[in-house]
């Protein structure tokens, strides 16, 4: 829920309780029957504009994601296996130019193990750089364009939010990532 959404129900939320405030106002204490059901329709009104606020989401910074927080949104580490018969299938629909930029990465991160003291993560941003720049020339067609934005930060505000899909937890995600990939359409306009 937006922000401005929140705000909007609760400035509802705070008329409402100065109305009833206004209406008890003006009722002697001997009048306990229509004070109740004054009370009563208040209490209601607020429920209904209550049932339209959802919980605010929690917002935890990248580095601080533990994971337990990935799992109430049903985030699970699993192990990445590669099927030889699956890969050569794949290799197999490529086309040419796309056979050609496998080759070319497969180059470029057998140069980068054999110069580059892989010891540090750091290290190994350059073999994660390569790959982005190949699946970024993979997936770039004449209408669709990819732009890979290093070095990101991501405010609060603009949070990525992760929702578990039979619970409905959302978490929201901000701070800085090493990358971010964007997809856009390739019109001369937006150039």
């Amino acid at each position: 829920m937006s922000e401005h959404l929140q705000d909007s129900l609760r400035l509802r939320a705070l008329n409402c309780l100065k109305a009833l405030q206004e209406d008890l106002d003006g009722i002697e204490e001997t009048e306990e029957d229509l004070k109740l059901h004054i009370i009563s329709d208040h209490v209601l009104m607020l429920k209904n504009i209550l049932k339209g606020a959802k919980k605010v989401p929690e917002s935890v910074p990248f580095k601080m994601v533990t994971e337990e927080d990935l799992e109430k949104v049903g985030v699970t580490r699993k192990q990445l296996d590669f099927e030889p018969v699956k890969v050569t299938k794949l290799m197999d629909a490529l086309s040419e130019s796309a056979e050609n930029e496998i080759a070319d990465l497969h180059a470029q991160i057998k140069k980068i193990y054999a110069h580059v003291n892989m010891k540090y993560e750091s290290c190994s941003h350059m073999i994660i750089e390569a790959i982005l720049l190949t699946l970024a020339e993979l997936a770039s067609t004449q209408t669709r364009g990819i732009v890979i934005l290093p070095e990101m930060k991501i405010t609060q505000g603009d949070g990525v939010c992760i929702s578990h899909p039979v619970s409905g937890y959302e978490l929201w995600l901000s701070g800085n990532v090493d990358y971010m990939v964007i997809e856009y359409q390739d019109v001369k306009d937006y150039r």
